[in-house]
């Protein structure tokens, strides 16, 4: 990558970034809300002629059009940060499957294959977890009656 691209991949970052956090604000809901009050009192007073009925319907396909990009780019980054974070957590332990860090270049197919044997998995840990608890119960309630009875 250039440094040039850097460079705007680094400003359209920010630029996202900051756009994000104002549009999602309460502030700009408070001014789209008013916005929308505005068009309507100006509308009944030019009767909801046409052109304004158009111009209005470009402004707002042309912003959300925008937005909606504004904000694919934002959920993609986090979505590539969260997974990178995740993969370190599954790098550092021990006991883990370091084959599950690439997921991403499975097919839909596998990923669904993976998914139900992680889910048989977890009823089967999850089986014997309760049997290890309801042991671990008997174990105690029995030795607090050998201790009562003795």
């Amino acid at each position: 990558m250039t440094m040039e691209n850097k460079k705007s991949n680094l400003f359209f970052n920010m630029f996202s970034q900051k756009s994000l956090q104002i549009i999602g604000s309460p502030l700009a809901f408070f001014i789209a809300t008013m916005a929308i009050i505005i068009w309507l009192f100006v509308g009944v007073f030019i009767n909801f002629t046409d052109r304004w009925e158009s111009i209005m319907n470009i402004s707002v396909t042309i912003i959300t059009f925008l937005i909606v990009f504004l904000i694919q780019y934002t959920q993609n980054r986090d979505m590539q940060i969260i997974n990178l974070k995740i993969d370190e957590l599954i790098k550092g332990m021990k006991e883990a499957d370091n084959e599950r860090i690439d997921l991403a270049s499975l097919s839909d197919d596998q990923l669904s294959e993976l998914e139900e044997k992680y889910k048989s998995l977890c009823k089967n840990n999850e089986i014997s977890s309760s049997i290890e608890i309801v042991t671990r119960f008997e174990e105690r309630s029995s030795s607090k009656n050998k201790v009562e009875q003795t």
